[in-house]
């Protein structure tokens, strides 16, 4: 209903997010990648949950605050991964003896465009499915996809990413 208040919290997560970039890069020189990418994580799984649970009880100022948590979590997700697929090349290369930077990177570039347009296609269809139409007051079932949406689907898939790192001994590596 607001749409300043959108723009004003859209660019606090964006300009943090960007602060906290090369931020990011000094925090991995001291505790590693895995960990820099897990703190990550962890800030935005926790920053979805608390938007989609107490953004509406709080006010604005209560969203800024959540948007601006959110922006250290992005700023801390933006490096991690693209600096680990090297080491993964390497520790594949001096496993198997073969160099296979081409695959890994086609792989992960068809795997990130995969990942966004199954993304728009879900929120799209899980939309579709609750009520949801454009710029009218929206249904009961429609407001609860839109908070499910921004709070407990983006928290899981962030918990999963913070957890499939927790005792795997190659990751060691990186």
């Amino acid at each position: 209903h607001n749409e300043a208040g959108t723009t004003i919290a859209l660019l606090l997560l964006l300009v943090v997010a960007m602060v906290f970039v090369p931020l990011s890069v000094l925090f991995s020189k001291r505790f590693g990648k895995v960990r820099t990418y897990q703190a990550a994580m962890g800030v935005l799984a926790l920053s979805s949950l608390t938007v989609a649970c107490f953004g509406h009880l709080g006010g604005p100022l209560l969203v800024y605050a959540i948007m601006t948590a959110a922006g250290i979590g992005l700023g801390f997700s933006y490096a991690p991964p693209f600096a680990m697929v090297p080491d993964a090349i390497e520790l594949e290369a001096h496993e198997s003896g073969k160099r296979e930077e081409g695959a890994y990177y086609g792989l992960w570039n068809f795997a990130i465009k995969l990942c966004q347009a199954g993304g728009a296609a879900g929120s799209g269809l899980i939309l579709g499915w609750s009520g949801y139409v454009a710029d009218r007051s929206q249904t009961a079932s429609s407001l609860g996809a839109i908070q499910a949406l921004i709070g407990p689907v983006p928290a899981a898939l962030f918990a999963a990413a913070f957890l499939d790192y927790i005792g795997n001994e190659r990751h060691v590596f990186l």
